[in-house]
């Protein structure tokens, strides 16, 4: 499979988005639901439209039989920091829908939204992630070695700034009147979006990024969707409602160059016990979800498109752990309307799964 990554980042005014549902008829209930997780189904929809506008319903069409296909895989979006200045990146991936058993800090461990590659690829006792000494879990639930600490932000224990610097935060804005009931009343409301900080300490630049794959050689028969990858931060980035403003700067980095994401992926004679979903997954079958260890789920649709509301489908989230690779499947609610289910899956240690892990999900 041949793999790349797409990051999104501003280098003037704070990136902004919102990943919730907002229609004038549900504007009551979803206006302030937003998420800083922008989940794989939407970034899915995002591209067949933008092939649609830019490329026409057949090469969409098309596009959306290689997904089916499971020819080309998506992930969820997620943050990463860079400090261009010394060449160092770090990605922060969902974290395992791990268990605990015998923590006394459980609150610590359910805060733990997201984890950086190098805790991923740690093999320090889970216990000691409350170890200030090693890490660090920064406002919003992001888990990061103290090593990437020193490294991105030249800051360590002994002279760690009180409060830690955030990556991301909720901002709710005043928009324009829109009507917010039968009678056609109009009022001023608020919107919560999820603002990137781009004042952090030492010129570090945060951002989001999602990952695709394709089957070998598909890239060079669909370039269409390249094209797209290349210019969607420009063309404004939404599906679904969302509201994914436009972003200043996109850039796809090819998974052959010698980036640290590289590591999340094994060899084809590595031999895997354990998988992580990097997106929604739904499951092709019975046996597929029996195979499904750890996870938690979400309901995903509902919205009111002026057809009617879709379906509501009960949704696996990303860190769901598996005992073989998970190929999922997509669901067409109704003609041309998708509900996509395949994610990128990533492998993971037995680390993760050892008999310290029992009980409450903490993700």
């Amino acid at each position: 499979m041949e793999k790349f990554v797409i990051k999104f980042f501003n280098d003037n005014n704070p990136l902004r988005y919102r990943s919730g549902r907002v229609s004038l008829a549900d504007a009551n209930n979803y206006h302030d639901n937003t998420s800083p997780i922008i989940h794989s189904d939407t970034v899915f929809s995002a591209l067949i439209n933008q092939v649609d506008m830019l490329y026409g319903n057949d090469k969409a069409t098309e596009t959306n039989k290689m997904f089916e296909n499971s020819s080309i895989k998506l992930s969820s979006m997620n943050f990463y920091l860079e400090n261009e200045n010394n060449k160092i990146i770090t990605w922060f991936l969902p974290v395992p829908a791990i268990k605990v058993l015998n923590i006394d800090n459980v609150r610590f461990y359910k805060g733990i939204k997201y984890i950086s590659s190098e805790v991923y690829n740690s093999t320090i006792n889970i216990k000691e992630w409350e170890n200030k000494s090693k890490f660090q879990l920064l406002p919003g639930g992001l888990l990061i070695t103290l090593t990437e600490m020193i490294n991105l932000f030249g800051i360590n224990e002994n002279n760690t700034p009180t409060p830690l610097p955030y990556i991301y935060k909720k901002v709710t804005r005043f928009q324009n009147n829109i009507s917010l009931s039968d009678n056609n009343d109009s009022q001023v409301y608020t919107q919560t979006f999820i603002e990137i900080n781009n004042s952090l300490p030492n010129s570090v630049k945060a951002g989001i990024y999602f990952m695709i794959e394709f089957e070998d050689g598909l890239i060079n028969k669909n370039n269409c969707l390249l094209k797209v990858l290349e210019n969607c931060g420009s063309i404004g980035f939404g599906g679904e409602k969302n509201i994914i403003g436009r972003f200043e700067n996109t850039k796809v980095i090819s998974l052959n160059e010698k980036i640290k994401l590289n590591e999340l992926f094994p060899s084809n004679n590595e031999k895997i016990d354990y998988y992580m979903n990097l997106g929604l997954l739904s499951p092709k079958d019975e046996n597929e979800f029996n195979n499904v260890l750890y996870y938690q789920t979400e309901y995903r649709g509902g919205q009111n498109d002026g057809n009617g509301r879709r379906p509501l489908l009960i949704m696996i989230v990303e860190g769901a752990i598996s005992s073989s690779l998970p190929t999922g499947k997509i669901h067409e609610l109704r003609k041309g309307i998708y509900r996509y289910g395949c994610p990128i899956s990533i492998p993971i240690s037995n680390f993760f799964l050892n008999p310290f892990f029992v009980d409450d999900c903490i993700c």
